[in-house]
């Protein structure tokens, strides 16, 4: 009790200077002195009408007076007393003027002083701050970039899309984010990940949901990284459903094979992802979905997080357009091929009708390269879209970036790449011969 009670008393003390403090007069800042200047003016003036008025008054009664005493006294009617009726006349026309002009003038002061004081108290307010003033050195202050609206400024690759600078649109009910997205570290990887809804979908009124998806997930004991992107169906009515469920699936299932001593090479893809269909298929019963309203294609990774052998042995299948590339300089895929034919986005596979049609392949990946598992959004930039390559190259190919550095860099604005954007990229920390993690 006695020690909250001294604090109780050092705390109102310390209220006590501050109140003090707070009431001191302070000296006219910038803004106080044009306040004080414009408020000289105005009372000069005030002067100058107020002596108009009674100089005027005591003329026009002086010259009134003088006019009558002629008149009527010494019966003299003559130009005299005409003038000084007429200089009686004009004295009193301008006390009237005189008068309507202050009023005028009155009126509009007090509205500019209400003004004022109302914007004074404001500023008093802030500045009665009864909590300390933080000090800020000149040189933390100057050398702080200021932020700047250009800095997400789309990047444009071959030329830009109205699509592409539309405002973003809601869609209906209760879907996924238009946008998500990771940095995380494991073991000696880095990865970012992104999904940003595409143009087509977010300009429309009301929004189509995003339809591509990816999951992260990891082995309980950190050896293995497990990466899922699916890419909706644009057809399906519910291929946000059935891309979200089919990531959720794969990494869940994947990660119980490793956690219960299974290794990447002990996979069976046709296991995988028929449990995967079979997930899907039944949310969809549940919401009353056929398997065409929740089509969606699928891919996944399995990555070790701590190289073997001076390679990382990275086990991948896929159902779908869906790809995996790698960067060496440039940008090379890995999976699937470029799209060709009149109907690039033809599929000849999708879950859940297909689980059978699984590509399976074994890929290595050096410490000195960069790996993407990616949608068609991403992979058909990369192989149509004229400069796009050296972009992601220069963008991906350096120091990792920080995950609004990896967003901005797939916000990109090119004529047809308005489908939805997925892609997970990781970056082996320690390069080889060096030991060291530079990034």
């Amino acid at each position: 009790m006695t020690v909250q009670g001294r604090s109780g008393r050092r705390s109102q003390t310390a209220r006590s200077r501050v109140s003090r403090r707070a009431a001191q007069p302070r000296p006219l800042d910038h803004y106080d002195r044009e306040a004080h200047a414009g408020s000289r003016a105005v009372a000069d003036g005030f002067l100058v009408r107020r002596a108009v008025m009674i100089g005027g008054s005591l003329v026009a009664l002086l010259a009134g007076a003088t006019a009558v005493y002629v008149r009527v006294y010494h019966q003299v009617k003559s130009d005299i007393s005409t003038a000084l009726y007429a200089l009686g006349g004009t004295a009193l026309v301008s006390v009237v003027v005189a008068v309507v002009q202050h009023r005028r003038q009155v009126l509009a002061d007090s509205e500019t002083q209400n003004n004022a004081r109302v914007d004074g108290a404001t500023q008093h307010d802030v500045r009665a701050d009864p909590m300390p003033e933080a000090t800020v050195q000149p040189s933390e202050v100057e050398d702080e970039p200021e932020p700047t609206s250009s800095a997400w400024t789309p990047v444009v690759l071959d030329g830009t899309t109205s699509a592409g600078r539309a405002p973003w649109h809601l869609p209906t009910g209760v879907v996924p984010n238009g946008l998500a997205a990771d940095a995380v570290r494991l073991g000696s990887l880095d990865v970012r990940a992104v999904s940003i809804v595409g143009a087509s979908h977010r300009c429309e009124e009301p929004a189509v949901p995003r339809q591509d998806a990816y999951a992260l997930a990891r082995s309980a004991d950190g050896q293995y990284l497990v990466v899922a992107v699916a890419d909706g169906v644009a057809n399906s009515k519910r291929s946000d459903l059935g891309a979200r469920v089919a990531v959720s699936a794969a990494v869940r299932l994947l990660v119980r094979h490793l956690d219960g001593g299974g290794t990447a090479g002990t996979i069976e893809p046709s296991t995988v992802f028929r449990a995967v269909a079979g997930e899907m298929l039944g949310t969809g019963r549940s919401r009353e979905l056929d398997a065409s309203e929740i089509a969606s294609v699928l891919i996944v990774a399995v990555i070790p997080t701590v190289a073997a052998g001076g390679q990382y042995e990275i086990w991948t299948a896929r159902v779908g357009d869906c790809s995996i590339w790698s960067l060496n300089g440039h940008w090379t895929q890995l999976t699937g091929s470029a799209k060709s034919g009149l109907d690039k986005n033809l599929l000849t596979a999708a879950l859940p009708h297909d689980p059978d049609q699984a590509e399976v392949r074994m890929l290595q990946l050096t410490p000195d390269s960069v790996l993407a598992v990616m949608s068609d959004g991403v992979g058909d930039t990369l192989s149509d879209v004229q400069g796009a390559n050296t972009y992601f190259a220069r963008e991906w190919g350096g120091k990792v970036p920080t995950l609004p550095q990896f967003i901005h860099t797939v916000s990109y604005d090119a004529p047809g790449q308005l489908d939805d954007r997925t892609v997970v990229v990781v970056w082996p920390r320690i390069r080889s011969g060096t030991g060291q993690a530079p990034r």
